[in-house]
């Protein structure tokens, strides 16, 4: 098949675009991403082969352009058969979605079929194929980045068969269909790669083999349980009598220790009896013993409390003494902290005096500096004053609007230029002297008078009227007025009078011709004045901000203080004031301050120690007093205790009598004290009982497991005949298993038979593959593979490399680099088209190829395609005959197949749209 012109409508990002006389060969459709060019071809592959008028597929409905109802139309021309056939298809599902067949006969289309599923039905039969992807457009119809080989299994059965009918390995379609047969009946036991499958009949016998054999050796051990279960069952009836003996002998033993602990129960009540008095009299001990000893603890305390009292009488005395002496030393220190305290009071008084003369001093600086400063501010001032006159008597305009006025005259000059180039000149050439009346540009009428023989010029920009006696009257002008013409005069005329407007107001001749200068200079000269008048301003701000109105008011205001203190102390206007004379009087007023000072702070040192030494002294005696205070509450406390206590003698006769007692209960615990006999009957009893529950339980066990063994052996009757039964089974399904292993391995052996007979055939017949992929590999300067490796479909699989043996497994394409594998696919696919295309030329779409090749291998790529294209053998290597195919190329770039110069190049966005 071969496409001769392609249109669409309504498709996708494709509002229309049109395809015609499609040559053969080679054709490199370009545009930017998104333009539409991959939707083109998925377009004409729902037409040919996809989806009939009426399809709801998803793909049909994400075809409608978005945000739209509009339908899809789809025409396609192509040559099949020797036959030249368009089909035409709308997709919907209303009324207006129709598919048409048309042939070309005669010079005109025909139609070949108008109702829309059997043209539909009818193109597929004409292509040999019912689906895009199926056949050799598996091959060779590329979608956007497909880079790698279709695998063997992703093959379609079509393209096999028609591989198969060209390279001619079978003689007959019936080989193929015995094949499959055999392969069908293969995969009841083996995968594809002739391995047994889980899920055989082989391994469904092989595991009720294993059952049978599993259930046979079951019942062998059943048999042996029994035997063994007798054993035991004898044992167990011999042990029981001996059982039934232990439990009565235990019974007997029970019966007489618990005789023997009724008998020691009342010596064990007198014994804990007397073990309670015991305990009885030993507090009782105790608590007298420790009375007595409390007793005499508070005898040595009262003692020790009352030597400690008369110590402390004694220490009052003498802090009181202290505390006197103290008190006068006191009196003394702080009298002497108040007489420095008014030397210091004194002599501060002479500080307002110095303070007066440190006013006269400050006061008489300040005016001295106020009368310099009032003599400079008034020269700034009236500087300012005439430079304000000289601005104002120097009136220019602003940068802004001298910025403009040149702006206006360079607009002036362009104008005028333009209508003097765009003007017309008109010349009048008279025999004699005569005048002429003019009108130009629909202006007033003018005399214009000439000389005989003497030419006159007139310029004009749209049209001239001359009145010209005994002649009459001549029009001259453009054919079609020039607005821009008309437009450029009035804005000249609009601007000249702007300027001259302008100039004027600022007194100058517009028509000067340094008018824009002397406007200039007059500008400088006034930016000059008033940075003169800013520099005066700044110079007058730093001495008074104020004027000097401000420093005449604080110079009279100093002299008004100066007053005030002569006023105050007449004395010192005899005085001048000095600055170094003051500093004297100050420095010796200040050193005489520092000596009161430190006499003060050495009176008040010592009077604030002396407070210290009488109040810790007052301390000492209030401590003394306070120790004394409780001393005598301790011998109080002490005595009363000892009254409370009674006295020695009857402590003493109470102690005694509960020793006494303590004795005689001792006595009476040793009399009543238990045997070993009586002590341990309890445990011996306790023992006697649980031996006595082991021997039953072991008794009732030794039962039930007798009747347990009984009731097993009843259990087991029949056993022979189930293990004869089981025997039977096992050798029914070993016989089966043997049959269908023998079945299962004949089919095997015919496969393997087939596929070497039919892979010595495939080694011999993929020659031409083999040449055509060989000879471009090496054209594209890859020198490392020798052969090429085929799969029984007969599609390459992978290179085998110079550096291998004859038996070494071929490299898969995919090991190499991505640019490299994509290359040798596309060589792959282009063989074997070509192969195919051997009757009839065929179409080859390739969608954004060679995106990953270098330059050196891409343009190796590009001699490939023109080879491919024209049906040539590889760089004239064998003499193979194979098809013709028309490439379409989409790209983005179509720069990079410029070197393919008998491809035709169509911009699909200029070129393709309308």
């Amino acid at each position: 098949m071969i496409l001769r012109a392609i249109e669409v409508e309504n498709w996708r990002c494709i509002d229309q675009a049109k395809l015609v006389n499609l040559p053969d060969g080679i054709i490199i459709l370009h545009g930017p991403n998104r333009s539409g060019k991959s939707s083109l071809f998925k377009a004409v592959r729902s037409c040919l082969y996809d989806f009939d008028h009426d399809s709801g597929n998803r793909e049909i409905q994400n075809a409608i352009p978005r945000g739209t109802k509009k339908t899809p139309r789809i025409v396609v021309e192509f040559e099949t058969g020797g036959a030249h056939y368009r089909i035409l298809k709308v997709f919907s599902k209303g009324k207006q979605g129709t598919a048409l067949l048309e042939r070309w006969a005669n010079g005109r289309w025909v139609t070949e079929i108008s109702d829309p599923k059997e043209a539909s039905r009818r193109v597929r039969e004409l292509l040999g194929s019912y689906s895009s992807e199926q056949g050799l457009n598996h091959l060779l119809w590329l979608e956007q980045g497909v880079t790698t080989p279709p695998k063997e299994r992703e093959l379609d059965e079509t393209l096999e068969k028609r591989l198969e009918s060209i390279l001619g390995t079978l003689v007959t379609s019936e080989d193929i269909d015995f094949k499959k047969a055999l392969d069908k009946r293969c995969s009841i036991w083996f995968t594809e790669k002739m391995a047994e499958k889980s899920t055989s009949p082989l391994a469904a016998l092989r595991r009720d083999n294993e059952q049978q054999e599993a259930s046979l050796l079951e019942a062998g051990k059943k048999l042996a349980q029994v035997e063994e279960t007798t054993l035991r069952l004898e044992e167990i009836e011999t042990e029981i009598p001996t059982y039934e003996k232990q439990v009565a002998e235990s019974e007997e033993e029970v019966v007489n220790l618990k005789a023997e602990q009724k008998q020691s129960q009342e010596r064990r009540q007198a014994h804990e009896k007397a073990i309670g008095k015991l305990e009885i009299s030993k507090v009782a001990f105790n608590t007298c013993e420790k009375e007595c000893i409390d007793f005499k603890k508070l005898q040595s305390q009262l003692v020790e409390a009352e030597n400690q009292l008369i110590a402390y009488n004694a220490s009052v005395e003498s802090a009181k003494e202290k505390c006197e002496s103290a008190k006068t030393s006191q009196l003394e220190a702080e009298s002497k902290a108040n007489e420095a305290r008014d030397l210091e009071d004194t002599h501060s008084q002479q500080n307002a005096e110095l303070q007066d003369r440190r006013k006269l001093v400050n006061a008489t600086n300040r005016i001295a500096w106020l009368d310099k400063t009032i003599e400079k501010t008034s020269a700034v001032e009236h500087e300012i004053t005439e430079l304000k006159d000289r601005i104002v008597k120097t009136p220019a305009p602003s940068k802004d609007e001298l910025d403009k006025l040149r702006a206006l005259s360079t607009e002036i000059l362009r104008l005028k230029t333009q209508l003097e180039a765009d003007g017309l000149d008109i010349v009048l050439t008279s025999t004699n002297d005569q005048t002429v009346p003019i009108s130009c540009d629909s202006g007033d009428t003018e005399e214009v008078s000439l000389s005989g023989g003497v030419p006159k010029s007139i310029s004009i920009q749209q049209r001239a009227v001359l009145e010209i006696p005994q002649f009459g009257k001549i029009e001259a002008g453009r054919r079609v007025r020039d607005f821009n013409l008309d437009e450029a005069a009035r804005r000249c005329s609009s601007l000249e009078t702007q300027f001259r407007d302008t100039t004027t107001a600022w007194g100058e001749d517009p028509n000067a011709e340094e008018v824009l200068n002397r406007l200039s200079q007059r500008s400088l000269t006034r930016n000059h004045l008033e940075e003169r008048l800013e520099e005066s301003r700044v110079k007058l701000s730093d001495l008074s901000p104020e004027g000097v109105t401000d420093l005449v008011s604080e110079r009279n205001k100093k002299k008004s203080e100066i007053g005030i203190v002569l006023k105050r102390r007449p004395y010192l206007k005899e005085w001048a004031p000095d600055e170094a004379e003051f500093s004297k009087f100050e420095e010796a007023y200040q050193q005489k301050v520092k000596e009161l000072a430190t006499t003060r702070k050495k009176a008040e040192t010592f009077a604030a120690e002396a407070r210290q030494t009488s109040q810790k002294q007052i301390e000492k005696y209030m401590s003394a007093k306070e120790a004394v205070t409780r001393a005598q509450a301790t011998v109080e406390n002490l005595r009363d205790q000892l009254k409370n206590m009674g006295d020695s003698v009857s402590i003493k006769e109470a102690l005694e009598k509960a020793k006494e007692r303590k004795i005689e209960a001792e006595k009476e615990v040793s009399d009543t004290t238990l045997t070993e006999a009586e002590i341990t009957v309890d445990e011996r009893l306790q023992a006697a009982t649980s031996a006595l529950e082991n021997r039953q339980k072991r008794l009732v066990t030794a039962q039930r497991t007798f009747e347990g063994y009984r009731g097993e052996l009843k259990a087991t009757e029949g056993l022979h005949a189930e293990i004869a039964e089981a025997e039977r089974a096992l050798e029914e399904v070993t016989a089966r298993l043997e049959e269908a292993t023998l079945e299962a391995e004949a089919h095997k052996h015919l496969r393997q038979l087939f596929d070497h007979a039919r892979d010595s055939q495939v080694v011999s017949k993929t020659d031409p593959i083999r040449e055509r992929v060989l000879g471009w590999i090496r054209g594209l300067g890859i020198d490392d593979y020798r052969d090429v490796a085929f799969e029984q479909s007969y599609f390459p699989t992978g290179l085998v490399s110079v550096e291998t043996g004859d038996n070494e497994v071929a490299i898969p394409f995919s090991e190499e680099s991505f640019g490299t594998e994509e290359q040798l696919s596309l060589l792959v696919r282009l063989a074997l088209g070509g192969i195919l295309a051997k009757d009839e030329a065929e179409v080859a779409i390739l969608d954004d190829i060679l995106a990953h090749s270098d330059p050196i291998k891409h343009r190796g790529m590009l001699d490939i395609l023109k080879s491919a294209a024209k049906g040539k053998p590889a760089y004239q290597e064998g003499q193979r005959q194979f098809g013709q195919l028309q490439l379409f190329i989409l790209t983005c770039h179509p720069e990079r197949f410029d070197y393919l110069t008998d491809a035709k190049q169509i911009d699909f966005v200029h070129d393709c749209r309308y």
